[in-house]
């Protein structure tokens, strides 16, 4: 129904919204996740493969953990990682991390073409409200829906259409950026067009289901956008 619905509205006449993913694309987090899983698994079973660890990037971290419970015959819960590891990541993220100059570009195009930004992420509404005001992101967001406002994650497509109702705006007339393909396939879901931008964790995922991929930021500007809305 929801696809019949889409078909029906026709053409776009110009590109309403763009929806950022958090994780991966507005900041480059999963590298320090990816370091501090690696480094507690490795504590706990010398036998786990980066490879498990890379194919559960854009899942939430129950799901990581009853993929690995249940592969190593493991009882890994999200509260021992949590209070392991998340002082010492959440110091280096906050010293480290530094915003993308080309995803600044981009944002300021979009924003003095009056086009609605906003971000559907995983991630807590604390950790994405700390990163948007300390990369100086703050003016460009309206809206930021999170994993503390929907009730299934990503690939689910609650997060996406909940944004896209939140910015008031028309689903086919607006585009994601997404940088893992479940991330991709929420996007479509909720009927977006979807740009997939990998990072160096996920490069070799599947991301046919996109509209478009590209390698960084500065392939995108509001011309593409538009060109794929319509």
């Amino acid at each position: 129904m929801r696809a019949s619905l889409l078909k029906n509205l026709g053409a776009c006449l110009v590109l309403e919204a763009v929806v950022f993913d958090f994780d991966g694309v507005i900041a480059d987090t999963p590298k320090y996740y990816f370091k501090y899983m690696k480094q507690y698994l490795a504590s706990v079973h010398g036998g786990i493969a980066d490879d498990d660890i890379k194919d559960l990037l854009g899942h939430t971290f129950a799901e990581k953990f009853e993929h690995l419970n249940k592969k190593y015959s493991l009882s890994l819960s999200r509260g021992h990682f949590v209070e392991t590891t998340s002082e010492q990541m959440r110091k280096e993220l906050e010293s480290s991390a530094k915003a993308n100059p080309e995803l600044s570009i981009l944002l300021l195009e979009l924003h003095s073409r009056d086009v609605c930004l906003a971000i559907a992420s995983g991630n807590s509404r604390k950790n994405i409200n700390f990163f948007v005001e300390k990369f100086g992101f703050g003016e460009y967001f309206s809206k930021i829906v999170c994993i503390d406002d929907v009730s299934n994650p990503k690939p689910h497509p609650e997060v996406y259409e909940k944004a896209v109702r939140a910015l008031g705006v028309n689903p086919n007339c607006s585009v994601a950026i997404e940088d893992t393909p479940i991330g991709i396939a929420a996007a479509i879901g909720a009927g977006m067009r979807a740009v997939a931008i990998p990072n160096d964790l996920t490069r070799s995922l599947d991301f046919s289901a996109a509209s478009l991929m590209v390698k960084n930021f500065s392939e995108l500007n509001y011309g593409v956008f538009a060109g794929l809305v319509k």
